[in-house]
C-alpha cells in the first residue's frame, strides 16, 4: 500500500511542477481497481464560445469549430477542447513516462483534463 501512496505523491509533484500547484489531482484506485492511478489536470476552458459546461461543438455550426475554424468532423474532433485535451495528456504522459512509472504502471494510469 505504501509503494502506491509514495508513487501518487511521486508522480503529483512531478505533474504540479508542469501544470501548477493546485491544478493537479492524483488518486488511486481501491478494491478490484487497487494499484490504478487516475490524474486529473484542471485547466482555462480554451474555447472562447463556452456556455454552461456543453461540449464547445454543440454551440458551433455547420461543422466548424469557432474556437480554432477546424472542421468538427461529427463531433468533438478537432474542437479547440479536444486539441488541449490532446496536448495536455501527451505531456503529462511523457513527463511521468520512465521518471516515475514504468511501462506497465502506464497502461493503468489514466489522465483526464477538466476545464475550468
Amino acid at each position: 500500500m505504501k509503494e502506491v501512496t509514495e508513487r501518487n505523491k511521486a508522480v503529483k509533484l512531478l505533474l504540479a511542477k508542469k501544470f501548477g500547484q493546485g491544478a493537479v489531482s492524483v488518486t488511486g484506485g481501491t478494491g478490484t481497481a487497487y494499484g490504478w492511478c487516475n490524474i486529473a489536470i484542471k485547466t482555462i476552458d480554451p474555447c472562447p464560445f463556452k456556455q454552461n459546461e456543453e461540449l464547445c461543438s454543440y454551440y458551433c455550426k455547420e461543422g466548424y469549430c469557432k474556437g480554432n475554424n477546424m472542421p468538427l468532423h461529427g463531433g468533438w474532433g478537432n474542437s479547440a477542447r479536444q486539441l488541449l485535451d490532446k496536448e495536455i495528456t501527451d505531456i503529462a504522459e511523457k513527463a511521468i513516462k520512465g521518471v516515475v512509472l514504468d511501462t506497465y504502471e502506464m497502461d493503468r494510469c489514466t489522465v483526464s483534463v477538466k476545464f475550468v
